[in-house]
């Protein structure tokens, strides 16, 4: 196997991975002791108890093998991946790599650019404008979470009010949105279809508003500074004040990296998993630098740690659900956090470009992908 800059990949480059990976973030791989290399192409990992989940946290992208003898420049990535790439004005080129382990891709070079405010869209340079649209649900989801830092977090009444006034399908109702709506009751859209959406009460909320009986001053609710969530922000708020309830939307801008330390009481997040689902749950909950994390309170993330542990000797796919369960409900049931809606976007792929089969995150294999020649086919494929 062939790094980009033409040396081959050996045991050497994996243990500078896995060395540099336990200093920046020995959260990821707490049991490991010691990695050395037993041959050239042969690595020993020393760990401090058995752990079934470390194969798939050394499969993930935090572990991607880098090589030992290139300093490491995000603008310049060197791996052994199917493309070599190159930063642009804007956005960045992937050029085919001929030396690719599993062959070459079928296509030359592919150009992607960041536009602001705009819908995914791949197209076809010289060729007619044309598109096929489509809906596809992101595999994440959207929700209100409580600093459990501040005073106002520790009235049990007001988190479970609160949630309850936070009824998304009367969102969706009241303001007319478009886009089709997928109710959350999990952190996954696979998990929340098997399960019946919860049905939330305004009166049940009043109930458990005058329970709480907060006379603290106005609930600080953080959104990111987007038309979509400010909308749903400034919806609750004027919710919660025909219930008495004074919440002040507090806009921060999607660069932003808001603290637990903040004087935020509710904040409005959303989290995208990554292709393996548990893994990207038990990232979501471990690391340290999420503000996800930051915000429950001690107890709480205590509480979830210790389930969490359950994943080190979790042999099959029901034990690894039965762990997200358990999580889940712990996060749920205590009103710290609403789960709202998982996103669904509206993607466009020029009708030329052919063998596209997206991912759960609307992500092409560009190691397959080919364009192809002649009329331009319509949406019915004629």
């Amino acid at each position: 196997m062939a790094f980009h800059h033409g040396r081959t990949l050996d045991a050497g480059d994996v243990v500078f991975t896995l060395e540099r990976l336990r200093r920046g973030a020995p959260w990821f791989l707490p049991d490991l002791a010691g990695v050395e290399a037993a041959t050239p192409f042969t690595v020993r990992l020393h760990l401090t108890r058995p752990d079934a989940f470390l194969p798939r946290r050394l499969a993930d992208t935090q572990a991607l093998i880098l090589p030992r003898d290139v300093p490491f420049d995000e603008a310049r990535p060197v791996g052994t991946g199917a493309f070599r790439w190159t930063p642009l004005e804007g956005g960045f080129r992937l050029t085919a790599f001929d030396a690719h382990f599993a062959g070459r891709p079928l296509i030359d070079e592919v150009e992607l650019y960041r536009v602001a405010g705009a819908e995914p869209h791949y197209g076809v340079d010289g060729a007619p404008h044309a598109s096929v649209p489509g809906w596809q649900a992101e595999v994440g989801v959207q929700f209100l979470i409580w600093n459990g830092h501040r005073p106002a977090a520790a009235n049990e009444a007001l988190r479970r009010g609160l949630c309850e006034l936070h009824d998304v399908t009367a969102f969706w109702r009241e303001t007319g949105r478009e886009e089709p709506l997928l109710p959350a009751t999990s952190f996954f859209p696979r998990r929340s279809a098997r399960r019946p959406p919860r049905v939330r009460s305004e009166d049940r909320a009043a109930g458990l508003l005058r329970e709480a009986a907060h006379d603290g001053p106005p609930l600080r609710l953080w959104a990111i500074d987007l038309p979509g969530a400010l909308a749903e922000a400034r919806w609750l708020a004027d919710r919660a004040a025909r219930h008495g309830l004074a919440v002040e939307v507090c806009p921060y801008p999607l660069t932003a990296t808001p603290d637990h330390s903040d004087d935020a009481d509710l904040v409005m997040l959303g989290e995208v998993a990554g292709a393996d689902e548990h893994l990207s749950f038990w990232t979501a909950m471990r690391q340290p630098e999420l503000l996800f994390r930051r915000l429950l309170p001690r107890a709480v993330r205590s509480e979830v740690d210790a389930e969490l542990d359950a994943y080190r000797h979790a042999q099959s796919f029901e034990e690894h659900e039965a762990v997200l369960d358990r999580v889940e409900a712990l996060l749920l049931g205590g009103g710290h956090v609403n789960l709202t809606h998982h996103r669904v976007k509206r993607r466009t792929l020029h009708p030329l470009i052919r063998d596209v089969h997206p991912d759960a995150y609307g992500r092409i294999n560009l190691k397959k992908l080919w364009v192809g020649e002649g009329p331009v086919p319509t949406a019915d494929g004629d």
